[in-house]
């Protein structure tokens, strides 16, 4: 098979004529056909297949950080939030996995009035990502001390904005 009539991209079709005469160019000319390959493959792929795919590359290219880890309990990742808006006035959400459970009830204590309030249900991914980010933020200043208050809970913090 001829690799250079393989080779249909203007980008790849200068490289080529740039590498000609060069030592090793029958290997180069090879590598440049597989970019041309993978590239076919990318463009028969829909746009999730192809994000997906990025993704993946990213990952595998990038050098993770202490800053990149985070943190959810085990319970919490296997007994997740709902995906979806509970009932209007539902107040309750109950989630098994095998032995672990996570049980929400749908108020809070009020701190002025020490009466317990009713609340809304967290759900949805953004729900959940707020919690990957309290359970790391926990992880984090546990370090620094037990009894501090959570940063990332205060109302007015960056977070939250």
């Amino acid at each position: 098979m001829d690799l250079l009539a393989e080779i249909q991209d203007d980008d790849l079709k200068e490289k080529a004529a740039r590498l000609k005469g060069l030592p090793g160019y029958d290997i180069l000319l090879e590598m440049l056909a597989k970019t041309q390959r993978e590239r076919a493959v990318e463009a028969k792929k829909s746009p999730v297949q192809r994000r997906r795919s990025l993704a993946k590359r990213e990952l595998k290219e990038t050098a993770f950080e202490d800053d990149d880890r985070h943190h959810i309990h085990s319970v919490l990742a296997l007994c997740g939030l709902p995906y979806r808006e509970p009932p209007t006035g539902a107040r309750e959400y109950m989630r098994e996995y095998g032995r672990n459970s996570l049980v929400q009830a749908g108020f809070l204590k009020d701190p002025e009035s020490g009466k317990m309030a009713p609340q809304g249900l967290p759900y949805s991914p953004k729900a959940r990502l707020l919690l990957l980010h309290i359970c790391t933020m926990a992880i984090r200043q546990r370090r620094d001390s037990h009894r501090r208050q959570y940063e990332c809970l205060h109302p007015r913090s960056r977070f939250f904005r």
